[in-house]
Protein backbone atom coordinates (compact mmCIF):
# COMPACT_ATOMS: atom_id res chain seq x y z
CA UNK A 1 0.00 0.00 0.00
CA UNK A 2 2.97 2.55 0.55
CA UNK A 3 4.64 1.77 -2.09
CA UNK A 4 1.40 2.54 -4.24
CA UNK A 5 0.58 5.61 -2.54
CA UNK A 6 3.71 7.13 -3.80
CA UNK A 7 4.22 5.99 -7.04
CA UNK A 8 0.59 7.86 -7.02
CA UNK A 9 2.72 10.95 -5.57
CA UNK A 10 5.22 10.11 -8.21
CA UNK A 11 3.41 10.00 -11.29
CA UNK A 12 0.77 13.06 -10.13
CA UNK A 13 3.82 15.14 -10.60
CA UNK A 14 4.89 13.67 -13.31
CA UNK A 15 4.21 16.70 -15.60
CA UNK A 16 5.87 19.46 -13.79
CA UNK A 17 8.90 21.28 -14.71
CA UNK A 18 11.83 20.22 -13.75
CA UNK A 19 14.40 23.41 -12.29
CA UNK A 20 17.66 23.71 -14.04
CA UNK A 21 20.91 23.62 -12.32
CA UNK A 22 22.98 26.72 -11.80
CA UNK A 23 19.99 28.80 -12.52
CA UNK A 24 18.19 31.58 -10.75
CA UNK A 25 15.78 29.17 -8.64
CA UNK A 26 18.83 27.41 -7.90
CA UNK A 27 20.42 30.82 -5.81
CA UNK A 28 17.02 31.15 -4.04
CA UNK A 29 18.02 27.42 -2.76
CA UNK A 30 20.97 28.64 -1.47
CA UNK A 31 20.23 31.49 0.25
CA UNK A 32 17.28 29.25 1.70
CA UNK A 33 19.73 27.11 2.53
CA UNK A 34 22.47 28.98 4.24
CA UNK A 35 19.75 30.93 6.63
CA UNK A 36 18.83 27.25 7.79
CA UNK A 37 21.86 26.77 8.07
CA UNK A 38 22.82 29.93 9.91
CA UNK A 39 20.36 29.38 12.77
CA UNK A 40 20.43 25.77 12.78
CA UNK A 41 24.49 25.81 13.28
CA UNK A 42 24.71 29.10 14.73
CA UNK A 43 22.13 27.98 17.65
CA UNK A 44 24.03 24.79 18.40
CA UNK A 45 27.60 26.09 18.47
CA UNK A 46 26.89 28.71 20.63
CA UNK A 47 26.62 26.23 23.49
CA UNK A 48 30.17 27.67 25.37
CA UNK A 49 27.97 30.82 26.36
CA UNK A 50 25.36 28.35 27.69
CA UNK A 51 27.56 26.51 29.12
CA UNK A 52 28.07 28.20 31.78
CA UNK A 53 24.71 29.21 32.86
CA UNK A 54 23.60 25.87 33.02
CA UNK A 55 26.47 24.54 35.24
CA UNK A 56 25.17 27.05 37.79
CA UNK A 57 21.88 26.49 37.62
CA UNK A 58 21.89 23.15 38.06
CA UNK A 59 25.21 23.04 40.37
CA UNK A 60 26.99 20.93 37.53
CA UNK A 61 30.87 20.28 37.54
CA UNK A 62 32.00 21.14 33.24
CA UNK A 63 32.29 17.48 32.54
CA UNK A 64 28.99 16.61 33.57
CA UNK A 65 27.25 19.71 31.31
CA UNK A 66 29.66 19.26 28.83
CA UNK A 67 27.78 16.06 27.54
CA UNK A 68 24.64 17.98 27.14
CA UNK A 69 26.33 20.01 24.38
CA UNK A 70 28.57 17.53 23.13
CA UNK A 71 25.50 14.98 22.83
CA UNK A 72 23.47 17.17 20.71
CA UNK A 73 26.41 18.13 18.10
CA UNK A 74 27.38 14.62 18.30
CA UNK A 75 23.59 13.05 17.01
CA UNK A 76 23.78 15.70 14.72
CA UNK A 77 26.26 14.29 13.03
CA UNK A 78 25.56 10.91 13.89
CA UNK A 79 21.99 10.40 12.72
CA UNK A 80 23.26 11.61 9.68
CA UNK A 81 22.84 8.52 7.37
CA UNK A 82 19.05 8.23 8.78
CA UNK A 83 18.40 11.84 7.26
CA UNK A 84 20.54 11.52 4.20
CA UNK A 85 18.42 8.06 3.59
CA UNK A 86 15.34 9.95 4.89
CA UNK A 87 16.40 12.58 1.56
CA UNK A 88 15.94 9.71 -0.48
CA UNK A 89 12.77 8.19 -0.04
CA UNK A 90 11.18 11.51 0.52
CA UNK A 91 12.98 14.47 -0.11
CA UNK A 92 15.09 17.54 1.05
CA UNK A 93 12.16 19.60 1.60
CA UNK A 94 10.25 17.67 3.87
CA UNK A 95 13.63 16.44 6.13
CA UNK A 96 14.36 19.81 6.72
CA UNK A 97 10.58 20.67 7.10
CA UNK A 98 10.54 17.66 9.96
CA UNK A 99 13.95 18.62 11.06
CA UNK A 100 12.85 22.20 11.99
CA UNK A 101 9.55 20.96 13.48
CA UNK A 102 11.68 18.90 15.82
CA UNK A 103 14.38 21.28 16.57
CA UNK A 104 11.53 23.94 17.66
CA UNK A 105 9.67 21.77 19.77
CA UNK A 106 12.41 20.62 21.51
CA UNK A 107 13.86 23.72 22.53
CA UNK A 108 10.55 24.70 23.61
CA UNK A 109 10.07 21.38 26.01
CA UNK A 110 13.66 22.35 27.29
CA UNK A 111 12.71 25.26 28.60
CA UNK A 112 10.29 24.29 31.11
CA UNK A 113 12.66 21.47 32.28
CA UNK A 114 13.42 21.52 35.67
CA UNK A 115 16.06 18.59 35.79
CA UNK A 116 18.91 18.43 34.06
CA UNK A 117 18.20 15.11 32.92
CA UNK A 118 15.21 16.40 30.85
CA UNK A 119 17.98 17.86 29.18
CA UNK A 120 19.57 15.10 27.36
CA UNK A 121 16.25 13.95 25.89
CA UNK A 122 15.05 17.03 24.46
CA UNK A 123 18.16 19.70 23.84
CA UNK A 124 20.87 16.81 23.12
CA UNK A 125 18.10 13.58 21.50
CA UNK A 126 15.60 15.26 20.31
CA UNK A 127 17.36 18.72 19.29
CA UNK A 128 20.32 16.91 18.02
CA UNK A 129 18.07 14.95 15.68
CA UNK A 130 16.35 17.62 14.53
CA UNK A 131 19.11 20.02 13.47
CA UNK A 132 20.81 16.33 11.50
CA UNK A 133 17.46 16.83 8.96
CA UNK A 134 18.33 20.37 8.62
CA UNK A 135 22.18 20.43 7.99
CA UNK A 136 21.91 17.04 5.97
CA UNK A 137 19.22 18.70 3.40
CA UNK A 138 20.72 21.84 3.19
CA UNK A 139 23.90 20.55 2.09
CA UNK A 140 22.42 17.68 0.11
CA UNK A 141 19.97 20.22 -2.11
CA UNK A 142 22.78 22.28 -2.91
CA UNK A 143 24.77 19.33 -4.61
CA UNK A 144 21.37 18.83 -6.69
CA UNK A 145 21.28 22.51 -7.75
CA UNK A 146 24.41 23.26 -8.42
CA UNK A 147 26.66 21.89 -11.20
CA UNK A 148 29.48 24.76 -12.38
CA UNK A 149 29.24 26.55 -9.47
CA UNK A 150 28.84 24.11 -7.05
CA UNK A 151 31.96 24.94 -4.91
CA UNK A 152 30.80 28.52 -4.57
CA UNK A 153 27.41 27.73 -3.33
CA UNK A 154 29.11 25.32 -1.16
CA UNK A 155 31.03 27.52 0.40
CA UNK A 156 28.65 30.09 0.75
CA UNK A 157 26.12 27.29 2.83
CA UNK A 158 29.18 25.97 4.89
CA UNK A 159 30.28 29.78 5.68
CA UNK A 160 26.62 30.35 6.86
CA UNK A 161 27.19 28.41 9.66
CA UNK A 162 30.16 30.18 11.04
CA UNK A 163 27.84 33.84 10.41
CA UNK A 164 24.96 32.21 12.58
CA UNK A 165 28.19 31.35 15.16
CA UNK A 166 29.08 35.60 14.68
CA UNK A 167 25.25 36.22 15.25
CA UNK A 168 23.98 34.04 17.97
CA UNK A 169 26.72 34.31 19.87
CA UNK A 170 26.64 37.68 21.28
CA UNK A 171 22.40 37.27 20.55
CA UNK A 172 22.67 34.33 23.54
CA UNK A 173 24.50 36.39 25.75
CA UNK A 174 21.85 39.17 25.32
CA UNK A 175 18.89 36.97 25.78
CA UNK A 176 20.48 35.25 28.71
CA UNK A 177 21.05 38.53 30.55
CA UNK A 178 17.64 39.86 29.73
CA UNK A 179 15.26 36.96 29.83
CA UNK A 180 17.16 33.90 31.35
CA UNK A 181 17.91 30.39 30.35
CA UNK A 182 14.35 29.33 30.00
CA UNK A 183 12.92 32.37 28.38
CA UNK A 184 16.28 31.83 25.72
CA UNK A 185 15.09 28.80 24.72
CA UNK A 186 11.50 29.53 23.91
CA UNK A 187 13.04 32.54 21.81
CA UNK A 188 15.30 30.02 20.31
CA UNK A 189 12.37 27.94 19.17
CA UNK A 190 10.69 30.45 17.81
CA UNK A 191 13.45 31.62 15.79
CA UNK A 192 14.27 28.00 14.31
CA UNK A 193 10.55 27.97 13.09
CA UNK A 194 10.84 30.94 11.75
CA UNK A 195 13.99 29.52 9.70
CA UNK A 196 11.53 26.85 8.23
CA UNK A 197 9.88 29.02 5.89
CA UNK A 198 13.21 28.97 3.68
CA UNK A 199 12.68 24.86 3.31
CA UNK A 200 9.79 25.67 0.82
CA UNK A 201 12.32 26.78 -1.84
CA UNK A 202 13.69 23.13 -1.71
CA UNK A 203 11.65 21.70 -5.08
CA UNK A 204 12.88 18.01 -5.60
CA UNK A 205 12.26 18.68 -9.06
CA UNK A 206 15.57 18.93 -10.31
CA UNK A 207 17.18 17.96 -13.81
CA UNK A 208 20.96 16.93 -12.31
CA UNK A 209 24.29 16.49 -14.18
CA UNK A 210 25.98 13.72 -12.89
CA UNK A 211 29.65 14.89 -13.28
CA UNK A 212 31.32 11.84 -11.83
CA UNK A 213 29.46 9.90 -14.47
CA UNK A 214 30.03 11.15 -17.74
CA UNK A 215 27.85 13.87 -18.19
CA UNK A 216 24.92 11.68 -18.09
CA UNK A 217 21.61 13.31 -17.13
CA UNK A 218 19.76 11.93 -14.41
CA UNK A 219 16.31 13.07 -12.75
CA UNK A 220 15.94 13.65 -9.14
CA UNK A 221 12.26 12.60 -7.85
CA UNK A 222 10.73 14.33 -5.29
CA UNK A 223 9.54 10.48 -4.39
CA UNK A 224 11.99 7.12 -4.84
CA UNK A 225 10.29 3.85 -3.97
CA UNK A 226 13.36 2.00 -2.71
CA UNK A 227 14.27 -1.77 -1.43
CA UNK A 228 16.92 -2.71 -3.89
CA UNK A 229 19.48 0.21 -2.73
CA UNK A 230 21.32 -0.68 0.33
CA UNK A 231 21.16 1.52 3.35
CA UNK A 232 25.14 1.33 4.19
CA UNK A 233 27.00 1.03 0.84
CA UNK A 234 30.15 -0.12 1.69
CA UNK A 235 31.46 0.10 -1.95
CA UNK A 236 32.26 3.73 -0.74
CA UNK A 237 35.17 2.40 1.18
CA UNK A 238 36.72 1.15 -2.02
CA UNK A 239 36.72 5.09 -3.51
CA UNK A 240 40.48 6.25 -2.19
CA UNK A 241 39.36 9.95 -2.08
CA UNK A 242 36.11 9.18 -0.06
CA UNK A 243 38.08 6.88 2.79
CA UNK A 244 40.37 9.29 3.01
CA UNK A 245 38.65 12.23 3.49
CA UNK A 246 36.38 10.71 5.76
CA UNK A 247 38.50 9.67 8.32
CA UNK A 248 40.25 13.04 7.82
CA UNK A 249 37.15 14.47 8.92
CA UNK A 250 36.61 12.66 11.94
CA UNK A 251 39.73 13.57 12.94
CA UNK A 252 39.51 17.06 12.47
CA UNK A 253 36.74 17.22 14.72
CA UNK A 254 38.10 15.53 17.67
CA UNK A 255 40.02 19.20 17.77
CA UNK A 256 37.49 21.66 16.37
CA UNK A 257 34.42 20.49 18.90
CA UNK A 258 36.49 21.35 21.93
CA UNK A 259 37.19 25.09 21.94
CA UNK A 260 32.64 25.58 20.79
CA UNK A 261 31.84 24.35 24.38
CA UNK A 262 34.99 25.09 26.69
CA UNK A 263 36.50 28.15 25.07
CA UNK A 264 34.12 31.06 27.12
CA UNK A 265 34.74 29.02 30.69
CA UNK A 266 38.20 28.81 30.01
CA UNK A 267 39.11 32.02 29.28
CA UNK A 268 36.69 32.96 32.19
CA UNK A 269 39.08 31.22 34.27
CA UNK A 270 41.65 32.98 32.71
CA UNK A 271 40.64 35.98 34.07
CA UNK A 272 38.27 37.55 31.18
CA UNK A 273 34.64 38.91 32.12
CA UNK A 274 32.07 36.57 30.36
CA UNK A 275 30.61 39.39 28.26
CA UNK A 276 34.35 39.45 26.75
CA UNK A 277 34.70 35.93 26.73
CA UNK A 278 31.81 35.45 24.66
CA UNK A 279 32.74 37.60 21.96
CA UNK A 280 35.27 34.93 21.22
CA UNK A 281 32.95 32.70 19.75
CA UNK A 282 32.42 35.99 17.25
CA UNK A 283 35.64 36.02 16.18
CA UNK A 284 36.08 32.73 15.53
CA UNK A 285 32.35 32.75 13.44
CA UNK A 286 33.15 35.72 11.70
CA UNK A 287 36.92 34.54 10.61
CA UNK A 288 35.61 31.59 9.67
CA UNK A 289 32.58 32.82 7.69
CA UNK A 290 34.61 34.97 5.75
CA UNK A 291 37.41 31.87 4.77
CA UNK A 292 34.51 29.86 3.43
CA UNK A 293 33.10 31.96 0.93
CA UNK A 294 36.53 32.82 -0.37
CA UNK A 295 37.50 29.32 -0.17
CA UNK A 296 34.29 28.41 -2.46
CA UNK A 297 35.54 31.47 -4.97
CA UNK A 298 39.09 30.14 -4.95
CA UNK A 299 38.16 25.93 -5.22
CA UNK A 300 35.94 27.28 -8.65
CA UNK A 301 39.06 27.65 -10.57
CA UNK A 302 39.65 24.63 -12.13
CA UNK A 303 43.77 24.64 -11.73
CA UNK A 304 42.84 24.59 -8.08
CA UNK A 305 43.30 21.38 -6.21
CA UNK A 306 40.92 21.86 -3.34
CA UNK A 307 43.02 18.86 -1.45
CA UNK A 308 45.57 21.30 -1.03
CA UNK A 309 43.77 24.67 0.21
CA UNK A 310 42.42 21.79 2.87
CA UNK A 311 45.97 21.18 4.07
CA UNK A 312 46.23 24.74 4.37
CA UNK A 313 43.50 24.87 6.53
CA UNK A 314 43.85 21.89 8.85
CA UNK A 315 47.36 22.97 9.78
CA UNK A 316 45.95 26.68 10.52
CA UNK A 317 43.19 25.16 12.76
CA UNK A 318 46.05 22.80 14.86
CA UNK A 319 48.19 25.50 14.98
CA UNK A 320 45.65 27.84 16.47
CA UNK A 321 44.43 25.05 18.91
CA UNK A 322 48.07 24.99 20.86
CA UNK A 323 48.24 28.42 21.09
CA UNK A 324 44.87 28.91 22.78
CA UNK A 325 46.84 27.47 25.99
CA UNK A 326 49.55 29.92 25.58
CA UNK A 327 47.17 33.00 25.84
CA UNK A 328 48.02 35.41 28.40
CA UNK A 329 45.27 37.84 27.40
CA UNK A 330 42.44 39.00 26.16
CA UNK A 331 44.13 40.03 22.70
CA UNK A 332 45.92 36.87 22.66
CA UNK A 333 42.71 34.90 23.06
CA UNK A 334 40.89 37.62 20.27
CA UNK A 335 43.64 36.72 17.78
CA UNK A 336 43.60 33.08 18.24
CA UNK A 337 40.10 32.72 18.02
CA UNK A 338 40.37 34.47 13.89
CA UNK A 339 42.99 32.00 13.17
CA UNK A 340 40.86 29.43 14.58
CA UNK A 341 37.80 31.01 12.80
CA UNK A 342 40.35 30.52 9.28
CA UNK A 343 41.07 27.32 9.35
CA UNK A 344 37.92 25.88 10.32
CA UNK A 345 36.13 28.04 7.46
CA UNK A 346 38.82 26.48 4.80
CA UNK A 347 39.15 22.49 6.29
CA UNK A 348 35.19 22.01 6.39
CA UNK A 349 34.18 23.90 3.16
CA UNK A 350 36.43 21.81 1.12
CA UNK A 351 35.76 18.95 3.14
CA UNK A 352 32.26 19.32 2.31
CA UNK A 353 32.80 19.89 -1.42
CA UNK A 354 35.03 17.00 -1.56
CA UNK A 355 32.94 14.76 -0.05
CA UNK A 356 29.98 16.00 -2.18
CA UNK A 357 31.51 15.34 -5.64
CA UNK A 358 34.33 12.34 -4.95
CA UNK A 359 31.58 9.87 -5.45
CA UNK A 360 28.74 9.75 -7.90
CA UNK A 361 25.07 11.06 -7.44
CA UNK A 362 23.50 7.68 -6.43
CA UNK A 363 25.75 7.21 -3.48
CA UNK A 364 26.24 11.23 -2.67
CA UNK A 365 23.60 11.00 0.01
CA UNK A 366 24.74 7.84 1.59
CA UNK A 367 28.85 8.79 1.52
CA UNK A 368 27.63 12.28 3.29
CA UNK A 369 25.86 10.64 5.85
CA UNK A 370 28.49 8.05 6.65
CA UNK A 371 31.06 10.39 7.09
CA UNK A 372 28.76 12.84 9.32
CA UNK A 373 28.02 9.26 11.39
CA UNK A 374 31.63 9.03 11.73
CA UNK A 375 32.44 12.43 13.09
CA UNK A 376 29.75 12.04 15.43
CA UNK A 377 31.90 9.89 17.75
CA UNK A 378 34.56 12.65 17.80
CA UNK A 379 32.17 15.40 18.94
CA UNK A 380 30.62 13.04 21.67
CA UNK A 381 33.80 12.21 22.90
CA UNK A 382 35.99 15.27 22.94
CA UNK A 383 34.10 17.75 24.91
CA UNK A 384 34.09 15.60 27.87
CA UNK A 385 37.12 14.09 27.54
CA UNK A 386 38.47 17.46 27.33
CA UNK A 387 36.37 18.84 30.31
CA UNK A 388 38.11 15.91 32.25
CA UNK A 389 41.81 16.80 31.62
Amino acid sequence: MREILLCAKHDNSRNRPYRQQDSTWSYLVCAGAAFCQAVNMGRNLSFGVLFPVIIKQFNLNRQESAWIGSLAIALMFFAGPLAARLTEIYSCRFVAILGVLLSAVALLVTSFAENVIIYFFTYSLMGGFGSCCIRISSFLVIAKYFCKRKPLATGIVTASSSLGLFVFAPLTQVFLDNYGLQNTFRIFSGIVLFSGICTVTYDPYVEETDTNDSGSKVKEQAVVVEGKRKFMDCSLWRVPTFTVFALAYAMYFTGKTVPNIHLVKYAQEQGISFARASRLLMYDGLSSCIAGIVTGFVCNVKFINPCFVYQAGAFTSALSFVLFTAAASYSWFALFSVFSGLGKGITIMTSNLILLTCVDNERRATAFGLVNCLASFAHLASPPFAGNL
